[in-house]
C-alpha cells in the first residue's frame, strides 16, 4: 500500500469581528456568512460559497432551523451558523497496483452560544463526517473499473445519515 496524497486542513471562524470599547462593552459587528448586505448571505443558488463546513438552515437538523431566526419573526437567515472550528483530512492512495482508495474525514464544531458579557463561546456541537471509496481494476474488461463506497454523517448538528454506493464504471474511448 501506498499513500499518493494527504490533504490537511483546520478552519476556524470564530474571531469575528469582536471588539471592547473603552469601557469594555463589546461589539458583535459581523456574523461571517450572514452578511446583512445579501438576504440570503454568502450563498448562490442555495449553496454556501466558500466552505462545505459551515450549513444552510434547510440542512441541519429541525431543532437548529430557527437558530438565527425564523420566517415568522422577520429575521430568518439562511445560514444558522457561521461559527465553526473544524479539521478535514483527505487521503488518497494505492493498494498493489490494480486497487486504490479514497479516505476524507472530518469533525466540525459549531458553537452557537456565544456570552456578550464575557467575548467566549459556550459548549460546541459537534458533528463527525466520513468517506470511504475502493476503487477495483477488472481484468476481464479492459478499461473497467468497480467501486464499492460508503458515506456516515454522525451528531448532533446534521441529520444522522449512513450510505452505500457500488459502481461499475467502463471507459469506451
Amino acid at each position: 500500500m501506498s499513500i499518493r496524497h494527504v490533504t490537511a486542513e483546520y478552519l476556524t471562524t470564530l474571531d469575528q469581528n469582536i471588539s471592547y470599547n473603552s469601557i469594555g462593552n463589546i461589539y458583535y459587528g459581523d456574523d461571517y456568512f450572514n452578511n446583512s448586505q445579501y438576504l440570503d448571505g454568502w450563498t448562490y443558488k442555495s449553496r454556501i460559497l466558500g466552505t462545505p463546513l459551515i450549513s444552510l438552515r434547510s440542512d441541519t437538523r429541525k431543532e437548529w432551523f430557527d437558530l438565527r431566526g425564523s420566517y415568522s419573526d422577520g429575521f430568518y437567515k439562511q445560514i444558522n451558523n457561521s461559527s465553526v472550528k473544524a479539521i478535514y483530512l483527505g487521503m488518497y492512495g494505492k493498494i498493489k497496483t490494480k486497487s486504490e482508495f479514497k479516505l476524507r474525514l472530518s469533525t466540525n464544531f459549531q458553537y452557537i452560544d456565544f456570552n456578550m458579557r464575557t467575548g467566549k463561546y459556550g459548549k460546541p456541537i459537534a458533528q463527525l463526517s466520513a468517506y470511504f471509496e475502493y476503487i477495483r481494476k477488472v481484468n476481464a474488461w479492459k478499461n473497467t473499473t468497480v467501486s464499492v463506497s460508503i458515506a456516515k454523517d454522525q451528531g448532533q448538528w446534521l441529520i444522522n445519515s449512513s450510505a452505500l454506493n457500488v459502481k461499475l464504471k467502463k471507459v469506451f474511448f
